[in-house]
């Protein structure tokens, strides 16, 4: 049988190893995302004003997909939903071009999106 130190010395390796580990993994995070910020400011310099007609662009296709759905919704016909999840996704991409392009911080989105919310839970009287 280990001593109560044993015990504690292999308790606390763990814990050394699974901190390590947390944090490889957030520092592989962190260095995707500097290579994603780093191709759109790439796109951005490239393309300026062009990204804006792109993300619109992007937004209509959405905006089409989205529409088929719900013509065909009734009719249980249903086929576009690997579309609609590749235009969002698409959307999605422009939309973080956007706010670098504008400089909009994660705060000042936050702050924004938390009034909004706030603001419809409101007039929904919860």
């Amino acid at each position: 049988m280990k001593s109560k130190q044993e015990l504690y010395d292999i308790l606390k390796q763990e814990c050394v190893n699974s901190k390590k580990q947390v944090l490889d993994i957030l520092k592989e995070e962190i260095e995707e995302e500097n290579k994603k910020y780093e191709l759109y400011n790439t796109l951005i310099n490239n393309y300026d004003n062009q990204q804006i007609v792109i993300a619109i662009e992007e937004m209509s296709e959405l905006q089409k997909e989205l529409c088929k759905y719900l013509r065909t919704y009734q009719t249980a016909l249903i086929t576009n939903i690997e579309e609609i999840t590749e235009e969002y996704c698409d959307v999605k991409i422009m939309l973080e071009q956007l706010k670098q392009m504008f400089c909009i911080s994660d705060i000042e989105e936050e702050e924004i999106i938390k009034g909004k919310l706030k603001r419809t839970k409101e007039r929904l009287d919860l």
